[in-house]
């Protein structure tokens, strides 16, 4: 059996909300939470696709809490929210919450040019709910803030994420900043020793029929876990729990390795977040891939489609955030930093065989023991009971992980 040494214990997702540009080039990440996954999977891509709809939803309500009449109006529709609602939400935000301190933490940093007075109840509102800080910069001064800002980053993401921006344009207004990282500790880890090479199948199939694979570190272990079979998108759920008992990472794993076609075409037809075993927990020999992957983007033509366009043009109302006119948004922009490995150690834990079956799940005559091997594209999503925190795509992952 091949040995492979541990790194880290932990899944670690960082999303960095970019600046929201009044009146000129900047960056903002949001998300109304499910219809931006659904929309958000659909768009054409040929790499892996990670975000966070928690914060980005959280991002977007930033934003909320500055707009006024027809900008409001919309952004509360699409957001599915009415003033008792927002103010629930608020009232929930994680930001106020104390029973996940060792799993997640969340930063919120808002930088804003000197020559742009914020109006003191945003400030006061901002910080009350999500504990977002304001710090006044020279956004003239481009090379000096974008210093300050990536440097920032880099110590909140520990520093996974060093350069979050390239440059910002000296008409920038704003720029607000979330970073989010999540250590999930497996409920049941796998053993490191158990950890072997084993193909994984990529989605592009060549002309003459062959599936391309790619070598990959397949973790193992043999417990009990709950799982169902999903019809509306033709894909198998596994539930894998992280140690705080609200918290699971959902696997939704198709029959081959085009079936993503299906989740992508279908997934708003199930609810993500209310999806839950139909069946107790069952003993499974479970190949799972180690990975780690960054991905960002902008996003801004997504959550146009999704209906949020009016805070896109000049014509954009933040009264509720400045008195100055001419301010609206530019650009959404994030990045994802994400690892997935053991999670920890227990010799109590008896891995499953390495050996690799067609279908997600096959048993074995002699033990009645379910296999499930996650050996090609997959979607995955980190939830408790009320708030879908990461959820992804993973087409393809890299041979090697350094």
């Amino acid at each position: 059996m091949y040995s492979f040494k541990m790194m880290n214990k932990w899944l670690c997702f960082v999303l960095l909300l970019g600046c929201c540009c009044m009146g000129g080039e900047a960056f903002i990440v949001a998300n109304p939470h499910m219809s931006f996954i659904a929309h958000l999977i659909r768009y054409p891509s040929e790499e892996n696709i990670i975000v966070s709809p928690a914060s980005f939803h959280d991002g977007l309500i930033h934003l909320l809490m500055g707009t006024r009449a027809a900008s409001e109006t919309e952004m509360m529709g699409v957001l599915q929210l009415n003033e008792e609602q927002l103010k629930e939400h608020l009232k929930g935000s994680v930001y106020n919450k104390t029973i996940y301190n060792s799993t997640m933490q969340m930063y919120n940093q808002l930088y804003v040019d000197r020559g742009l007075w914020l109006l003191d109840r945003y400030k006061l509102d901002i910080y009350k709910y999500f504990h977002t800080k304001v710090e006044h910069v020279d956004f003239e001064s481009m090379d000096g803030t974008v210093e300050i800002i990536n440097g920032w980053i880099a110590m909140k993401t520990k520093q996974k994420i060093k350069k979050m921006l390239g440059w910002v344009s000296p008409d920038s207004k704003m720029v607000l900043i979330t970073a989010f990282e999540f250590h999930g500790e497996w409920a049941k880890p796998f053993d490191p020793n158990l950890t072997t090479k084993e193909p994984f199948k990529t989605p592009n199939r060549s002309p003459d029929g062959i599936v391309p694979t790619a070598l990959v570190d397949m973790m193992h272990i043999r417990e009990k876990f709950a799982h169902r079979y999903i019809d509306a998108i033709c894909a198998h759920a596994i539930f894998l729990p992280y140690k705080h008992e609200n918290l699971s990472m959902v696997v939704l794993l198709p029959r081959d390795s085009t079936g993503l076609y299906y989740i992508k075409r279908n997934i708003q037809d199930v609810d993500l977040q209310a999806l839950e075993p139909t069946e107790p927990p069952v003993e499974i020999e479970l190949g799972f891939p180690r990975f780690q992957i960054e991905y960002g983007s902008d996003l801004s033509n997504i959550i146009k489609t999704m209906g949020i366009r009016q805070i896109f043009f000049r014509g954009a109302n933040f009264s509720g955030l400045t008195k100055q006119e001419g301010v609206w948004l530019h650009q959404f922009r994030h990045k994802v930093h994400i690892l997935v490995d053991e999670g920890g150690y227990n010799a109590s834990v008896v891995s499953a065989s390495v050996e690799l079956k067609n279908k997600p799940f096959a048993k074995r005559n002699t033990e009645e023991v379910e296999r499930f091997t996650i050996n090609h594209p997959f979607f995955f999503y980190i939830k408790d009971k009320k708030r879908i925190y990461v959820a992804g795509i993973v087409d393809r992952i890299p041979e090697t992980i350094q």
